[in-house]
């Protein structure tokens, strides 16, 4: 999976400066990732990655980790 692509979606999607750490970010746990800002994230990430995520999906997307592991699942399974 492109790190690159992904950093740029987080920073896309979330409106973050461009030396934001991106490791510690959780949903809810910074003032950009709230629900508006999750769903520009969702967003981003689906236009970045060419994937969509299913409602579960966007749920459990909280962390830049789990959006990584579940990009590279989806693209992986991906015909």
């Amino acid at each position: 999976m492109r790190t690159d692509l992904l950093k740029e979606a987080f920073h896309k999607g979330l409106d973050l400066p461009p030396d934001t750490d991106l490791i510690p970010i959780r949903y809810g746990g910074h003032p950009h990732w709230d629900s508006l800002g999750h769903l520009s994230l969702i967003v981003a990430l689906e236009e970045a990655f060419e994937i969509e995520f299913d409602d579960e999906e966007v749920l459990a997307l909280d962390s830049y980790s789990a959006a990584a592991e579940m990009i590279a699942k989806k693209k992986t399974n991906q015909p």
